[in-house]
């Protein structure tokens, strides 16, 4: 049976933006109306959407599996909750604090890890385990199980917004991310690099996996295609995409010499000093005065230790960029950490690590952190020397944000591109 194809349409917005707008009747089946104590197979994607129920959730679950190919979007919804659906997304759960994170298992390597829905809202959706215990799920290029208490499954017919998307503007490729469920607004946007010939000026395009694309039109076809593993219906099913800044191994050198990264310091960023007090009245985090950073006459320290413990200048440049604000966070100022190492989620003041100048910092991240650890196979944290996302690379276990990768492979970019472009597609990545 051929199914889904004209469930949703695209319209544009005042900002040149595209969303999904859903042509079927949904305001019919209100999940509320399910408060009997009892699972309700239903069709989200129909009127008759009430088809059977039962007592437990392993005999709605085998009746799911049943009759889902007969109707449109089949699901099962206990008391107002969502408990498995054939088409939808799973939102990340989060709040002001920050500080809720849910447990996530890579199906493909085993390997736990947690995430943060503050900076990330939602993710694909594929299936629930037969003990109703668990979701599989897929997130920044990642297959895993998470509890199913710890999320909520929506409907594609009931989701309200916009999702996470990717577009091109001026050839380049930008990520859009979400991390709040009732706001059209992105959290974040990425600028990720030039954009692959396949992918349209304006379009928006879909993916958890950031190297196969769809358009909103087969968002359905996404999540049959992360299912079967198999990217026929994508943009592009034989030549996925790979981002060079995010998939580039620390082993590997710079093409710059230092001088071009103090020249960007001095000149591009403003810079006539370190911090000599820390001010932050805007409550960014950051030194209010943008003509100071704890870079200020410590460039060289990033080249030193590239050629003395490989690790890419540049590279270590971009990741402490993004974890100190541009050497301007309140641990670059007090401890000299312009990484933010040891600066865990709960107690990032307490717990981060005190070093007695920036260039120690900047040695131990080099020797330690990278050489030693996530680019060391020896080594427990290591799942490739590259930034990565949550499938491989230094995200798996760095950081509780699933794009983290990207979002320093960003930094990385915006660097290349101020300074010159030279780094750009120098080496071959596998």
């Amino acid at each position: 049976m051929l199914k889904r194809k004209n469930l949703i349409s695209c319209v544009a917005l005042s900002t040149g933006l595209l969303v999904a707008s859903f042509i079927q009747p949904v305001q019919a089946l209100d999940t509320q109306a399910f408060q009997d104590g009892m699972y309700h197979v239903v069709d989200f994607g129909g009127s008759e959407t009430d088809i059977s129920n039962f007592e437990n959730l392993k005999d709605a679950l085998a009746e799911f599996q049943k009759v889902k190919d007969a109707y449109n979007n089949t699901g099962i919804v206990k008391d107002g909750t969502v408990y498995a659906v054939e088409y939808g997304v799973a939102y990340l759960p989060h709040n002001e604090a920050c500080d809720v994170t849910i447990d996530f298992v890579n199906d493909d390597t085993g390997v736990k890890t947690t995430l943060n829905g503050c900076n990330a809202i939602d993710a694909a959706y594929l299936s629930t385990t037969q003990d109703g215990q668990e979701a599989q799920i897929v997130l920044s290029g990642a297959r895993g199980r998470v509890p199913l208490s710890q999320i909520q499954i929506v409907p594609q017919e009931l989701r309200t917004v916009r999702l996470s998307s990717y577009t091109v503007t001026n050839g380049e490729l930008y990520h859009q991310i979400k991390n709040e469920v009732e706001d059209e607004n992105f959290s974040t946007i990425l600028k990720l690099g030039q954009a692959p010939t396949y992918l349209n000026e304006g379009e928006t395009y879909y993916s958890y996996d950031g190297h196969y694309f769809y358009t909103a039109d087969t968002f359905w076809a996404m999540l049959d295609d992360l299912r079967a593993q198999d990217y026929s219906r994508a943009v592009n099913p034989t030549d996925p995409w790979y981002n060079y800044y995010q998939f580039l191994s620390h082993r590997t050198l710079s093409a710059y010499p230092y001088q071009t990264g103090d020249q960007f310091v001095v000149q591009q960023m403003g810079t006539k000093a370190a911090i000599s007090h820390f001010e932050d009245l805007d409550l960014d985090g950051a030194d209010d005065t943008l003509t100071r950073t704890q870079y200020f006459q410590e460039i060289p320290s990033f080249w030193q230790y590239q050629y003395e413990y490989g690790a890419n200048a540049l590279m270590m440049l971009a990741l402490s960029i993004e974890e100190s604000n541009y050497g301007r966070s309140s641990l670059a100022y007090s401890k000299n950490n312009v990484y933010a190492h040891a600066a865990y989620e709960t107690q990032e003041e307490a717990d981060a690590g005190r070093y007695n100048t920036v260039d120690g910092s900047i040695y131990s991240h080099a020797r330690y952190y990278i050489s030693g650890t996530f680019a060391s196979p020896i080594k427990a944290q290591f799942h490739g020397s590259f930034f990565g996302n949550l499938s491989a690379g230094m995200n798996v276990t760095y950081s509780q944000d699933p794009y983290w990768g990207e979002k320093v492979a960003a930094r990385y970019y915006d660097l290349d591109v101020r300074m010159g472009s030279k780094d750009a597609n120098v080496y071959s990545i596998g």
